[in-house]
């Protein structure tokens, strides 16, 4: 047995839930915590090279929380990952860094399915998605981070589907 692959993949979870509204951003103390997962069961597979962790499961990282009925984790090989946390819903928190003399402040979200693929840099959030960050959010149908270009898509889903966005007014210097 790979002793390290058990470290890869809750490297490979807590960059899932890095995904955040800024996981560039992301405290950078956090990377170098040790990383905790809690659950009822753990199971690897290693000619796929998965990772399943079941029930009521509860990763973290130093600032980073995530809480998900159950998380997936893939190695692709050749450093790509994905990961897949599902729950009713999954959940995540996690403390972003200060950034252009602004304080730091606290990013959290929640969906049906929180999905990481890190070929892409991208994150999705599915089925009654929400994100908060600071006193700005966003809730629809899904909402997908872009890590590399930092862009957001908010999407409503079905005929009807509608989005909310909420931004708070940037206070002058």
């Amino acid at each position: 047995m790979n002793r390290n692959l058990p470290l890869k993949f809750g490297q490979l979870l807590c960059l899932a839930a890095c995904f955040s509204s800024a996981a560039t951003w992301a405290e950078k103390a956090d990377r170098t915590q040790p990383i905790t997962i809690e659950a009822d069961s753990a199971n690897l597979d290693q000619q796929k090279g998965q990772m399943v962790y079941e029930g009521n499961v509860i990763l973290t990282q130093g600032s980073l929380l995530l809480k998900a009925s159950k998380i997936v984790a893939t190695d692709k090989g050749n450093g790509q990952q994905q990961a897949t946390a599902v729950g009713s819903p999954a959940y995540f928190k996690q403390l972003l860094d200060a950034k252009d003399g602004q304080a730091a402040e606290w990013v959290e979200g929640q969906a049906k399915r929180i999905d990481y693929d890190s070929s892409s840099e991208e994150v999705r959030l599915v089925e009654q998605a929400r994100i908060k960050r600071g006193q700005d959010s966003a809730v629809g149908h899904s909402i997908s981070y872009h890590g590399k270009t930092e862009v957001f898509q908010v999407n409503g889903g079905g005929k009807n589907g509608r989005v909310t966005v909420i931004l708070q007014p940037k206070s002058k210097p």
